[in-house]
């Protein structure tokens, strides 16, 4: 469990840094480092270092149609519950776009010495967090097109060019012309970057006064059910189909039981959707979140192979 002990105390190092007046500081230079510096380095990493494997691209399909489900499922609730626009796009993003990068890849590595898996998932979901920010952006503000508000949030990614190029510099084969120099360095730059990350993550929660507006309703209580019992068990479902290996499948169950990204509140901010929403369902679900990492290490552990489905029935029934 010290792994995900290190990660706790580094998430709680970034709160207690942001409470302190320093959120600006470790917020945003720190996030925008990590999100514009290591994280691409993290990602084009983990593939170009990494072979072509049916594993990845399993994992990617596990991770797309998550996301069209978890939508419809989104959806389908705002609609019963007649919700007005900008808490239906608020409530959407938390429930279905989890922190896929700044938490798991940390504790990926920590735990399983690896984050490849994550990383298929990572870029397969990001991508699709971006569509759907641009189709949300046009249909519930009103104004200019899909497509090209889709093209303007995309090209604020640097994680997917990143990957892009990593997986075509392994299915190409390119790799082993990359000096081994070159290779260590960038996994030294990679594990820094995934280590600050779990600060970027703390340093990213609202503050105290932020979740205390308002009251807690059925709709935050839908993202953190969804998020913590819904999610692991359609991730579940899927891998158990897939023939996924062991690391792969245990990097899809890590990713399963993350909490809405942080980066949904600047979102949410930015286009003027629901900011309490996602403010507060993201802290209880982070708490949650590194509970339900505990018992999934537990389960799984470093070596074991797939758990049973009564194990795994328990991980998704804690909340």
């Amino acid at each position: 469990m010290l792994p995900i002990a290190i990660m706790v105390l580094l998430i709680c190092a970034g709160y207690a840094l942001s409470l302190a007046g320093l959120r600006k500081v470790v917020g945003t230079v720190i996030s925008r480092a990590v999100f514009y510096g290591f994280l691409p380095v993290v990602m084009f990493h983990a593939f170009a270092s990494s072979r072509m494997s049916g594993e990845l691209l399993g994992v990617a399909v596990i991770s797309a149609a998550y996301a069209a489900l978890a939508s419809m499922a989104a959806l389908a609730y705002s609609r019963a519950r007649r919700l007005e626009r900008r808490r239906a796009a608020s409530l959407l993003l938390a429930a279905v776009f989890q922190n896929s990068a700044f938490l798991p890849f940390p504790l990926a590595l920590a735990l399983y010495g690896t984050l490849t898996a994550c990383a298929a998932y990572s870029l397969t979901i990001v991508t699709i967090h971006y569509v759907a920010v641009g189709l949300l952006a046009a249909a519930y503000r009103g104004r200019g097109s899909f497509a090209r508000r889709v093209l303007a949030e995309l090209a604020k990614i640097p994680v997917i060019p990143a990957g892009i190029l990593g997986l075509t510099v392994s299915a190409a084969g390119f790799s082993v012309l990359i000096p081994s120099t070159v290779h260590e360095v960038l996994g030294a730059v990679s594990k820094v970057g995934v280590y600050l990350s779990a600060v970027a993550v703390g340093a990213g929660l609202p503050s105290p006064r932020e979740f205390g507006r308002g009251r807690l309703g059925l709709d935050e209580a839908y993202v953190v059910i969804w998020r913590h019992v819904a999610s692991p068990a359609v991730h579940l479902a899927m891998a158990l189909i897939l023939p996924l290996d062991e690391l792969a499948f245990k990097q899809v169950m890590l990713e399963s039981i993350m909490p809405p990204a942080t980066g949904n509140a600047i979102i949410a901010f930015v286009y003027g959707f629901d900011v309490d929403l996602v403010a507060k369902s993201t802290v209880i679900s982070t708490a949650i979140s590194l509970a339900q990492v505990m018992v999934l290490a537990a389960l799984l552990g470093r070596e074991t192979a797939k758990p049973n489905l009564l194990g795994m029935a328990f991980l998704s029934s804690i909340s």
